[in-house]
């Protein structure tokens, strides 16, 4: 769904996928319509698949659904290692195996999330905000009935200041992709005569 609406939006869609390319493909998507996943995947401005975790095998992956969760989990991963802003469609059980809890807890605490590549002696180790959807789910009882509202994450160590820092950047950002989008045409007058300069 919200890949989707993403490109409907035009967004970049970026697809990392658990394993390499022949590893176990009929069981590279999880839930859902497979036909649709892959129509998806085919969309997608870049697709990554992400190397075997240090210890699993390719015939592990094929066998052991212990093995497909932990490079489910690499992905998992993967996307709060790389994301400014995490929105989450989650019904907020934060069960043993909640794929979904986990990396909300990455993406809030900014802690070094396991089977993530190894970052540089110099890099940090970000954390950012997380939007919830509560959305319930079909495989467990929950208390979430239907999709009701957004919670705004980290709220617990979230000053005034650090909310407003990062609306401020995000509103830079924004700005900035609006001065350079192809669809303004005062920005390719300014390309041109730049180029004349």
């Amino acid at each position: 769904l919200v890949a989707r609406i993403a490109k409907e939006e035009g967004a970049t869609l970026i697809v990392p996928l658990a394993w390499p390319t022949g590893v176990y493909d009929e069981e590279i998507h999880r839930t859902g319509d497979r036909e649709g996943f892959q129509q998806l995947v085919e969309q997608a401005d870049q697709v990554i698949h992400l190397p075997l975790v240090e210890g699993v095998t390719e015939n592990d992956v094929r066998v052991s659904k212990d093995a497909r969760e932990t490079q489910f989990s690499q992905v998992g991963a993967y996307v709060a290692r790389h994301s400014q802003l995490l929105i989450a469609l989650w019904d907020g059980v934060k069960g043993e195996n909640s794929s979904t809890a986990r990396v909300i807890a990455w993406q809030r605490g900014g802690k070094k999330a396991p089977h993530a590549p190894t970052v540089g002696r110099l890099d940090e180790l970000e954390n950012g905000p997380v939007y919830h959807i509560t959305t319930p789910r079909s495989q467990h009882a929950s208390s979430v009935e239907r999709v009701e509202r957004i919670i705004r994450y980290p709220e617990e160590n979230e000053t005034t200041s650090e909310a407003a820092a990062f609306d401020s950047m995000w509103a830079r950002i924004d700005q900035f992709n609006t001065d350079v989008s192809p669809k303004d045409e005062s920005f390719a007058k300014r390309i041109e005569q730049s180029k004349d300069w």
